[in-house]
């Protein structure tokens, strides 16, 4: 996938992050034809960079950071389908956020349209933007646990 103009990906600093470390993802991906199924289903347009991330990776494993995906295999009964269906029928806040990664003890981080991160702790039911972009988010996941 390519950002208009520069001929270039739109996350430049994760592909060569991950060709660089023992990043894991799925070898079994989506195509870019999938994603309006995707998007119906969960009811969220989906931004450029998560689109990117999901038909290059599917999902991104490293050290003890897992984030959610959709894999070809799974496709539409996928960790990330699933986790935003539960987040959006049990937390109303979340209703224009697409599940990204589950923290632990209610610690949800999730993406919007545009691909900005938001946190969400269901059990205080609140939600605070993270100040960043889903690129962003992930090497900074990644390079704390280095």
């Amino acid at each position: 996938m390519e950002r208009q103009g520069d001929g270039g990906l739109i996350m430049e600093k994760l592909v060569k992050y991950i060709d660089e470390n023992e990043v894991e993802y799925s070898t079994s991906l989506i195509k870019e034809k999938d994603i309006p199924d995707i998007e119906k289903r969960i009811g969220i347009k989906i931004g450029p960079c998560l689109k990117e991330y999901l038909i290059k990776y599917g999902y991104l494993i490293f050290s003890s950071i897992e984030l959610y995906g959709i894999t070809g295999h799974q496709g539409l009964d996928s960790d990330m389908i699933k986790q935003t269906e539960y987040l959006h029928k049990y937390y109303p806040k979340t209703i224009d956020l697409i599940a990204l990664e589950n923290q632990g003890e209610g610690d949800y981080y999730l993406v919007n349209k545009k691909d900005h991160v938001f946190e969400y702790d269901s059990e205080l039911d609140e939600m605070k933007d993270v100040g960043i972009g889903l690129e962003d988010y992930i090497l900074q996941r990644f390079k704390d646990v280095e």
